[in-house]
Order: structure tokens, then C-alpha cells, then sequence
């Protein structure tokens, strides 16, 4: 708990608002998407269809894994980058038997998202050749591994959310590695979630930002 808190303050120091953001895709990211207000009727149909998801676990005397179910926070900026990227063909890399809350959250923008739990599930995805216009990475241990994997199912306007990059050493080693990548051009660093981006009219930058 404590060095997250501290990694957060950390974080407070270091990182900016849209002012200073020469990119012009960065800065509508930010404008337009990050700072702008929480849709009120988008935030009710994602309330409703995880209360609809939690009832039918209920009923089937199932639990979701709680520590995998995002704060109001978090699914309030992950519902803002999806109403603005409205992203087609999407997948969830879970790390266990949970909400996919990401899936609900695409739903509930009208969209779909197929949700994978082991890394067989993820290479038959892969191995399809469809590419994904989001994938969404729950944090675990194999997470880069996970990432290398799905590199082959991206085209030029795909994007990578991670979950909690500063979670803990691990996962910040994690992101350092996949910021660097010779494939990845632009990453944004919100603290809650890393979003990476593989526009090859982009030049290679970093962002940190405060939401």
C-alpha cells in the first residue's frame, strides 16, 4: 500500500496536463478524451450491466475475484478512452475468473470484446490473424510475455491498455520494458493504467499525465 502511495506522489511531481503536449494526438487524447466530464448515461449502462453480471454469478453460487474489479475511478477513465477511440475488434487478457469488467465496459459503449484467460486461449486468438483495434492486459506475472505474443495481431491504430503499472516493482519493470520497444511509438502514463500506441507517423514519446 505504502509504495504505491508513494510512487503516486512520485508520480504527481513528474507528470503534466495537456499544457506543454506538442503532440497534436496526445493533446486531443487529453482534451477531448482524459479531461473531459464522466457521460452520465454511459456511466448508468455500465452500473447496470455489472449489477446484471454480478447477479447472474450469484445465482450460479459464483464470486468474482474482488481484487480484480475496478474502482469507480478507473472504469471511469477506461469507459472515457473507449466512448473516444470506439475500438471494433477487442480483447481482455484476464488473470482470473473475474468480472471482465473490460467487457462489460465495452459493452456497454455497444461494443465487443472477447475475454481470454490462460495463454493457450491467447495464442488461438492470436494465431486467428485477426487484429485487434484494443487489448486490454489485467496484471500478472507474464504479462510482457502476453504482450510480445500480441504484437502480432496489431495494425497502425491499435492501442494497449495495462492495468496498474505502478503496482508494485514487478509491474513497473514490466511497463519500462514495453515503453521501450522498437514497435511502440507513443505511451501514456495516467498512473492507474499505461496505454500504448504503435502509430508509425508518430515520433517515439512518453507522456505522463494527470487525470
Amino acid at each position: 500500500m505504502f509504495y504505491k502511495q508513494i510512487k503516486y506522489f512520485q508520480f504527481l511531481l513528474k507528470s503534466s496536463n495537456q499544457h506543454g503536449v506538442h503532440s497534436p494526438f496526445v493533446y486531443q487524447l487529453i482534451t477531448q478524451c482524459l479531461y473531459k466530464k464522466k457521460d452520465k448515461n454511459l456511466w448508468k449502462t455500465f452500473l447496470n450491466l455489472k449489477n446484471n453480471q454480478l447477479e447472474i454469478l450469484k445465482k450460479k453460487n459464483l464470486k468474482g475475484n474482488k481484487n480484480n474489479i475496478l474502482s469507480h475511478k478507473k472504469v471511469g477513465i477506461l469507459l472515457k478512452i473507449i466512448n473516444y477511440f470506439q475500438p471494433e475488434n477487442n480483447l481482455e487478457i484476464s488473470n482470473s475468473a473475474d468480472l471482465s469488467v473490460v467487457s462489460i465496459a465495452m459493452n456497454a459503449s455497444n461494443l465487443k470484446s472477447t475475454t481470454v484467460n490462460e495463454s493457450k486461449e491467447l495464442l488461438s486468438e492470436i494465431q486467428s490473424d485477426k487484429k485487434f483495434d484494443c487489448i486490454y492486459f489485467h496484471q500478472n506475472q507474464i504479462t510482457l510475455y502476453n504482450f510480445n505474443v500480441c504484437l502480432k495481431a496489431i495494425h497502425n491504430n491499435t492501442f494497449f491498455i495495462f492495468n496498474d503499472p505502478h503496482n508494485n516493482q514487478e509491474t513497473r519493470t514490466t511497463w519500462s520494458s514495453i515503453k521501450k520497444h522498437s514497435k511502440v511509438t507513443v505511451s501514456v502514463d495516467v498512473f492507474y493504467f499505461g496505454i500504448v500506441f504503435f502509430r508509425k507517423e508518430q515520433a517515439k514519446e512518453h507522456f505522463k499525465i494527470r487525470v
